[in-house]
Parts: structure tokens; sequence; C-alpha cells
């Protein structure tokens, strides 16, 4: 196993025992921290309302790994994933190979009902259908686990706090047994790739694609982007060589039940001076995004 992989396990199972001693632990986004169960954007409603039947390929975030999972729904074959947190990686594999071999009724009480007995059986199913460096990983996490931890969650003791990102039906492949079906096929001869890397690093690792998506990253923009102009000046060298034509950005995603960063952000719009602007809205929040021509 090489040095990255061994070390990446040391480090889970030391994040493990710390979130062990407090529970409020693991919650920043850093090299080694705590994923999202689901994610928490309305996703199944933002990409019904976008025409992606000629988007190919993607860039998103790993994140939960429902970026990538709601876009081969959808029928896009080539997607990259980027994360600064490299416990992502693992955890949205795990959720990967969880669709490819588990029933529809099984990833959901998987998925819904992590405290149960059961779901341990069904998370060692998965692991042990994942590839090697995957499933050697897990072993070794899991293992670990179950032995300080005497009711436990399993793969879920790592995801962040109760309530956080815990909506399954922003999850169209979650919504009915025919929709998970759906993705179960798409995702045979679909490729997904994880890369370990800051937003601002994009520019230098990626080449075209037809869909870009930042999800919420630029809400925090300010402590990865010395001014507001650098992080437009960021978008817009994304936005000319990184996106296809047609293609869409999405750029940023605004949360309804946080007014004051919906204000801030539309403010910081107006260095955004290129692409057409268009918003995707639900219930929950907005997709803005920037198509190219």
């Amino acid at each position: 196993m090489e040095k990255q992989r061994l070390e990446d396990i040391r480090k889970t199972i030391e994040l493990f025992k710390l979130i062990n001693r407090c529970n409020h632990s693991g919650q920043q986004f850093t090299e080694y921290a705590r994923f999202y169960k689901y994610t928490n954007e309305d996703l199944a409603n933002i990409l019904m309302q976008m025409d992606l039947r000629n988007t190919k390929s993607a860039l998103c975030p790993t994140a939960s790994g429902d970026h990538a999972l709601n876009l081969a729904y959808f029928g896009v074959k080539d997607i990259d994933t980027f994360d600064c947190n490299r416990v992502t990686e693992y955890y949205s594999k795990f959720k990967e190979m969880a669709v490819l071999c588990l029933t529809y009724e099984w990833f959901q009480k998987m998925m819904l009902n992590t405290r149960t007995s059961k779901n341990h059986e069904i998370e060692m199913e998965v692991i042990r259908s994942l590839p090697e460096v995957y499933r050697k990983y897990w072993e070794e996490v899991m293992y670990v686990i179950n032995d300080t931890k005497k009711e436990n969650k399993g793969v879920f003791e790592l995801t962040r706090l109760d309530g956080e990102g815990t909506r399954s039906d922003n999850n169209i492949y979650q919504r009915s047994k025919e929709d998970f079906d759906k993705l179960k096929r798409n995702l045979r001869d679909t490729k997904i790739t994880y890369t370990n890397c800051d937003i601002k690093e994009i520019p230098e690792l990626y080449g075209k694609k037809d869909f870009i998506s930042f999800s919420n990253i630029l809400e925090y923009r300010r402590n990865i982007f010395h001014n507001d102009y650098e992080c437009a000046e960021f978008i817009k060298k994304v936005y000319n060589e990184q996106l296809n034509d047609f293609g869409d950005l999405m750029y940023f995603y605004n949360y309804f039940d946080e007014p004051q960063k919906v204000m801030e952000f539309k403010e910081f719009m107006m260095y955004l001076n290129f692409g057409m602007k268009k918003t995707y809205g639900s219930c929950q929040g907005e997709a803005l995004t920037l198509k190219k021509f």
C-alpha cells in the first residue's frame, strides 16, 4: 500500500479518536475532517431545471459524493471531483459502491438508520466489494471504530454532527426505486475521479469541462483569496479557459436561511461582468450560474 494511503488510514483513525473524546471536534474544512452524510444543497430540484442532455464531462466538489452521483443520474459520463478533505474520497467511493452493490431498499436502510444493529452488516458488505485500496482503508478504520465504540455508526461515525446535511430528498436518486436503479445503470459506465486539492489549484489540474460546480465553497472566499476582485478573476479564468462553449459554471449556492450571506454575495456578483447569468432556485436555496456562448 502506498505511503499516502497508509497516512490517510493513520490520520483518519486519529480523527475518529479525537471525535470520540470530543463530539464537536473535526468540523473544520481541513485535510482530515468529518464529511457530510448527504449534500445539504437541493441538487435534485436544481439539476432538474437545467438542460444537461449534452453534458458529457463535469468537475465538482467530492464532498458527500452526491454532486457526482446526481450528475451521473443525469447521464454525465466523465466526472472529476476535488476536495481539500482527503477523507471525502473514501466516503464517496464507499457510497458509489453502495449504489452498485445494494438494492434500493437496503441502501435506504443503511443511509437512513445508521444506528441499527443491522447497519454494520450492510456496511461491511459494501466494504468487501470495494477495490482493494479502499477496502483496506475502511477495514482498518472500522476495526478501530468497532474496538472502541460499543454503540457505533460505523462509517457514519465520521459524518458531521446530526442535523447537518441530512436531507436525503436532496438527491434525486434516493426519491424512488426507479430513480435509484437508473443511477445504478448509469454508474456502470461512468468514470468518477478523486483529487485532493485546494480550489485555487483547479486551473492547473484540469482541462475543459461541459459543467463545473463550486457548490458553496466561495462562501468562504475571504479565507481563500485576498479580496473579492481576486476571487472574481479566478472565476473568470476558469470560465474562459476551462468551460466548454455552451457549458455551465455553477459558481455559488445560496442558502435562503442565511439572508445576510445571500446579500453579501449578490454584491460580489457585480464583479462578474461576463457570461450569461442564470439562477436556478428551490424552496431551500438557489444556484448561481454562468452560461458560456
